[in-house]
This record gives structure tokens, C-alpha cells and sequence, in this order.
């Protein structure tokens, strides 16, 4: 995958100061599913009785919003309306941004 260029803002929400790559945001991204230029940002962490549902989209959306791109759709697909099913659909070049980010 090519190199993207990071604006300045997007830089200041994924970098430290160190110039690492921030962990939480990179492990909310890791939780994230992509598929066709949907992002599923709802997961879940925890065994049995003591399982929650957690949202990645307080990382997600400023991210896409920084780089200047824009949500086309929020939506969701599970059969019962479940929180997992949650998801944003994007442009493929958002979703390459975001699955290039996931990556570092």
C-alpha cells in the first residue's frame, strides 16, 4: 500500500509527541472491521457474564474529519438491531486512510 500524506491535524490525533504511533488510538483502530467501505466500530471486550460493547468511533470520526474526509452513511445491519452491527460507510480512499493507519 502507498504512503499517505498525513495533514497536520491528523498527525496531532495519531502521533505522540514522541512521534510514535498512539496506542489508543491504534488498538481502536485494530478493532475496527472493514468491509466494502463499511467500518464496523462497535466490539466487544470481556468473557461471559462480564462482556461489554466498546465504539471506536470517538477515534474514527475525528481522524476522517482531520484528514477531510466525510462520512457518506451511518447505519446497521445486524439482524435484531444489535450494537455490533453499527457501522459508517466511507469512500474507498477514507477506508484505504483508515486501513493504512491500522497498519503502522
Amino acid at each position: 500500500m502507498e504512503a499517505i500524506k498525513l495533514k497536520k491535524t491528523t498527525k496531532e490525533i495519531f502521533f505522540t509527541k514522541k512521534q510514535e504511533a498512539n496506542k489508543q488510538v491504534l488498538k481502536a483502530l485494530n478493532n475496527c472491521k472493514f468491509e466494502d467501505g463499511k467500518v464496523y466500530h462497535t466490539y466487544t471486550s470481556g468473557k461471559g457474564r462480564f462482556t461489554s460493547n466498546l465504539t471506536a468511533i470517538g477515534y474514527v470520526l475525528p481522524l476522517l474529519k482531520a484528514q477531510g474526509y466525510k462520512v457518506l452513511s451511518e447505519g446497521n445491519d445486524s439482524p435484531r438491531g444489535g450494537s455490533t452491527g453499527d457501522f459508517i460507510k466511507v469512500s474507498k480512499r477514507a477506508l484505504n486512510f483508515l486501513l493504512y493507519l491500522s497498519n503502522q
